[in-house]
């Protein structure tokens, strides 16, 4: 008896010919079926792990980006302030700095100029009729702000910053000490925090569309700046490298809380889908009784296999939650289906139509 003789008349005869094929190769390509697909989605879990990791690198880098990016903008102001001041001429301060100080200097409120008994020997201001304000400054500078600067640390020179609250109100100073004819001479500018957080944190962090929300938060974890953050949220945070060092930049990627939810709602779709495919197989070996059955069903698997494996390495390298991408995969998800849909006829007996193995090949 041919075993390719497929006829119905001959399947119990070949079958008890060859008992073997049903009792033990069927069970082993099952068995390797259901390995290759656990060992296939254990992988591609993995590497959405290593997706998620990569997304807390990214969050982490760019939390950095952006709170470097203020940094350097406070910190330009204040060597422009530093370069605008002759501490020769302290009573020429206000007529040097004010005509560019909107354009140049637009977070620093005011400059005072203190000689080495830390006296003020000059001051400007662009706070105009708020005197009152100005003279608490000056006041609590002298009391209070000079003992918390690093005045005798090495080198003494170089831009440093003195970011504290005081009195319930946050001061941002940036200060500079020059050695001139012998003498020391300390240059401070007064930096207007609250305009920092009107004017300069929306200009730079606010992102009408983008893959990140921004917030700042102060050293009570009060949010100064950007939407609240839900409990439980994903956030990445970083503090200000040396302007505002007790304030933090917060990122937290749009949609990061629900990514692990639609990583394993998309893969076990994907799944489902697969292991319909696989039983679709084992059903076409098991309706063929002979060994050209077995090895029609092997080739099947192997187209499967193929799909599987671009399936989720595709996956796994684009972002497969949005835009041509998603749609691509849930089209492709879709004549997956209906491939595996057509997998117990995809070899037609004599007489049957085409059809269905058309649209076994077309799906593919």
């Amino acid at each position: 008896m041919s075993p390719s003789d497929r006829s119905p008349n001959n399947h119990g005869a070949w079958l008890q010919q060859n008992a073997w094929v049903r009792y033990l190769f069927f069970p082993l390509v099952i068995a390797s079926i259901g390995v290759l697909a656990y060992f296939t989605f254990r992988t591609t879990i993995q590497i959405e792990s290593l997706r998620r990791q990569s997304v807390v690198e990214a969050s982490f880098a760019l939390a950095s980006e952006k709170a470097d990016r203020l940094d350097r903008r406070l910190i330009e102001e204040g060597n422009v302030a530093m370069v605008l001041v002759d501490p020769e001429k302290p009573e020429r301060l206000a007529e040097k700095w004010l005509p560019t100080a909107q354009r140049e200097t637009p977070t620093v409120r005011g400059i005072l100029l203190l000689n080495e008994q830390r006296e003020v020997t000059g001051f400007a201001s662009r706070s105009g009729n708020a005197w009152q304000e100005d003279e608490q400054f000056r006041s609590l500078l002298l009391r209070r702000m000079l003992g918390d600067m690093k005045l005798v640390e090495e080198p003494r020179e170089e831009l440093r910053h003195l970011h504290k609250d005081y009195d319930g109100q946050t001061y941002l100073l940036s200060y500079w000490q020059r050695e001139l004819q012998g003498r020391t001479v300390l240059v401070v500018a007064w930096h207007d925090v609250a305009r920092i957080v009107k004017y300069m944190l929306p200009e730079m962090y606010r992102e009408s569309t983008g893959p990140s929300r921004v917030d700042v938060l102060d050293e009570e974890g009060r949010i100064v700046f950007g939407p609240s953050t839900r409990r439980g949220e994903f956030t990445v945070a970083v503090p200000f490298p040396t302007t505002l060092y007790n304030w933090r930049l917060q990122v937290t990627p749009s949609g990061s809380d629900e990514l692990a939810s639609r990583v394993r709602s998309r893969r076990l779709l994907e799944l489902l889908v697969f292991v319909f495919s696989f039983t679709q197989v084992s059903r076409l070996m098991a309706e063929g009784h002979d060994a050209i059955g077995v090895l029609q069903g092997m080739t099947v698997l192997g187209m499967l296999w193929g799909l599987w494996a671009s399936f989720g390495w595709l996956s796994n390298q684009a972002r497969a939650d949005r835009g041509l991408i998603r749609t691509g995969l849930v089209i492709a998800s879709i004549l997956i289906f209906l491939l595996a849909v057509t997998i117990p006829r995809a070899f037609p007996e004599d007489g049957a139509g085409p059809a269905l193995p058309l649209i076994l090949l077309t799906c593919y």
